[in-house]
């Protein structure tokens, strides 16, 4: 019986899965309000997508940036966020760089848990004042999906709203 209990232990140590901590820095202040963002597609080579289909995922650079722009309009309407134009009529550049796309494994996640199998999105990125062009922002983001019923692709997907989503929460200064 102990047997039994240590490897349950050890299993359970073993199994939990440690990731980067999200960091949002806010480096100036700034207010968004009534003002115009510009967002850019953020950088992503597919190829270092793993364990889902290159082709599903090729277009998430511009993907979430179509994500930020609509939380933006649901959340504040009275911010103008464009993803097209000319960002010099701009007061504010959103960019970044998808590092990290993992589809983990769906039978993992559901089966085993505790971490197993977990898909992730990982992005760098910040915000810039195009009037002063400094950084007032820069975020790193991580959001997993541990357990999920969702195939690898729906659960990246999943994950890369949430990394929008806490984008547009960091400059709103809201927090879930």
């Amino acid at each position: 019986m102990k047997n039994f209990v240590s490897l349950i232990l050890v299993f359970l140590f073993c199994s939990c899965t440690t990731t980067m901590p999200d960091r949002v820095n806010k480096l100036r202040d700034f207010e968004v309000s009534s003002k115009k963002l510009f967002i850019k597609q953020f950088d992503f080579d597919p190829s270092i997508a793993m364990n889902v289909d290159k082709n599903f995922v090729r277009n998430f650079g511009q993907e979430i940036a179509l994500d930020i722009a609509d939380l933006f309009q649901k959340e504040n309407k009275q911010i103008d966020a464009r993803l097209k134009g000319n960002e010099e009529d701009c007061d504010f550049l959103i960019r970044g760089k998808i590092t990290q796309v993992e589809g983990g494994s769906m039978h993992a996640r559901v089966w085993l848990g505790f971490g197993y199998g977990a898909s992730f999105v990982s992005v760098n990125g910040e915000l810039m004042n195009l009037k002063t062009t400094e950084s007032v922002m820069r975020f790193s983001l991580t959001k997993r999906s541990n357990w999920t019923w969702s195939n690898s692709e729906t659960a990246v997907r999943e994950n890369l709203n949430e990394v929008a989503q806490e984008i547009v929460n960091s400059i709103l200064e809201k927090r879930n």
